[in-house]
């Protein structure tokens, strides 16, 4: 009946150390009036947005109650209306492992690039969504776990991408493509939410292990 206490002692133990070390934010773009602008945060010592708007302004796109819009109808212009970098700032660019991002997907217009882009790569991974709902990513040990709508819809292995958990992220892209024939529609992202939980390094896996042992000797 003692084993129980002897979990929980050296759990609380190693709570203030490494396993609950969480970098998290949300973005609802609810701070930034009616446009989002390169420079915008909500968290300067995270990250901050990089807007190329290729249709109208340079460095601004629209935000309303759907969020900041991706793409419009644009007749005319090239084929991408907009793009979105979510940039993360070098003293906390998060390791693959343990990262959670979410957004949700207005999606009335055309397709969505979603492209992922870590420190030391030149090619980004590159995802395509083409219908609307709440996008999940999840970074595993060895992969990108990819969520629609709480489903599963795809699973690329770190091995196929010569990527590594301990990579870093540099930014999350977001591409909004126009159609010209897709008059009084607009594609647009809402609600990032991002966390990050590192792994527990070996040498507090190490301690916890200690601690548990001399506990255990003293009784």
């Amino acid at each position: 009946m003692k084993l129980p206490l002897l979990i929980s002692l050296s759990l609380t133990i190693a709570v203030p150390n490494t396993i609950y070390a969480t970098t998290s934010f949300i973005d609802d773009f609810s701070t930034y009036g009616t446009s989002l602008t390169t420079g915008d945060t909500t968290d300067n010592s995270i990250y901050t947005w990089d807007v190329t708007n290729l249709t109208n302004s340079p460095t601004s796109v629209t935000v309303d109650e759907n969020g900041a819009h991706t793409a419009w109808h644009a007749t005319g212009h090239n084929e991408n209306a907009a793009k979105i970098d979510l940039v993360f700032m070098s003293p906390a660019q998060p390791e693959l492992e343990g990262i959670d991002f979410s957004f949700d997907l207005v999606l009335d217009h055309g397709n969505t690039l979603f492209s992922m882009h870590a420190v030391g790569h030149t090619a980004p991974e590159i995802f395509t969504f083409t219908s609307p709902g709440n996008i999940e990513i999840e970074f595993t040990g060895t992969a990108v776990e990819v969520y629609q709508n709480s489903a599963l819809v795809e699973t690329r292995l770190y091995v196929d991408t010569n990527w590594v958990a301990t990579d870093k992220i540099s930014s999350f892209e977001f591409v909004g493509l126009n159609d010209n024939n897709a008059k009084n529609k607009i594609t647009s992202i809402d609600n990032i939410n991002f966390s990050q939980i590192p792994e527990p390094s070996s040498s507090t896996l190490f301690g916890l292990a200690t601690i548990c042992v001399l506990v255990r000797r003293k009784r």
